[in-house]
């Protein structure tokens, strides 16, 4: 889900190496690697967090549907719903 190491490393570089060639002094350069580092990691970070307040919020729910695999439900059936728990 995050960017990993490479685009981390991507973005710090071109953040610095455009505003640098912009004309812009090496303090402001890395303002601008810093920007760019923060705005390739905000998206996977906010998605993160809706999904683990999804899941703890729905916890108990899922629970409940793993509970309801007997042998009666059917062995496929319930293979395919703890697939999904």
């Amino acid at each position: 889900m995050t960017p990993g190491p490479l685009g981390i490393n991507m973005a710090t570089y071109v953040g610095y190496t455009s505003v640098l060639n912009a004309g812009y002094s090496p303090a402001i350069a890395c303002l601008g690697s810093l920007l760019a580092t923060i705005s390739i990691l905000w998206l996977p970070f906010i998605v993160m967090m809706l999904v683990s307040r999804f899941l703890l919020k729905h916890k108990e729910a899922l629970a409940k549907k793993r509970l309801q695999c007997t042998p009666s439900y059917g062995r496929r059936a319930c293979s395919q719903l703890q697939q999904w728990c």
